[in-house]
C-alpha cells in the first residue's frame, strides 16, 4: 500500500503549521504500514489514538493561528476539523467492537483528509496570508 509523501506543494509557508503536517503525515503512514502489514488491531489502535491525540492539538493549533489572523474562513475550516475528528473516532470504535476495517479505505481517508485538506482547505489561509500581505504593502 502507498505511503502518502510530502512534497513542496504541500508547504504553506507557515513554519509550525507546515511541520505539524508533516508530522500527521508520518504518524499516517505508520497506521497505513502497520495496516497494510496485517499487524494486530491493538497496534493499529494504538496509532489511531496518537493520530487523534496529535489531530487535536494541531487543529488547536491552526484554530488559534486562524483566530490571530482574523481568518475569516475559520467556521468553515473549524466545522471540517470537526467532521474529521468523528471519521476518526469512528474507525476506532468500529476497532473497539472488533470490525474488520478495510485498509485501503483507511488509506483512502488519510489521503482525503491530510492530502486533500491541506490543498484545499489549509492552501486558503496561505492565501488569504499573501493577500493581506500584498494589500498592506
Amino acid at each position: 500500500m502507498r505511503k502518502l509523501e510530502w512534497s513542496d506543494k504541500l508547504n504553506l509557508g507557515i513554519a509550525d503549521i507546515d511541520d505539524e503536517h508533516k508530522k500527521l503525515l508520518k504518524i499516517a503512514n505508520a497506521l497505513i504500514n502497520a495496516s497494510s502489514r496485517g499487524r494486530g488491531k491493538e497496534v493499529i489502535n494504538d496509532i489511531l489514538g496518537k493520530l487523534r491525540e496529535y489531530t487535536v492539538y494541531h487543529f488547536y493549533d491552526e484554530e488559534k493561528f486562524m483566530t490571530s489572523i482574523d481568518y475569516p474562513g475559520l467556521m468553515e475550516h473549524a466545522r471540517e476539523h470537526e467532521w474529521l475528528k468523528e471519521r476518526v473516532k469512528e474507525y476506532r470504535r468500529a476497532l473497539y467492537k472488533k470490525l474488520k476495517v478495510d485498509p485501503e479505505k483507511v488509506r483512502r481517508f488519510l489521503k482525503e483528509w491530510l492530502i486533500d485538506h491541506i490543498l484545499g482547505m489549509d492552501m486558503k489561509i496561505a492565501a488569504y496570508i499573501r493577500e493581506r500581505e500584498t494589500k498592506s504593502s
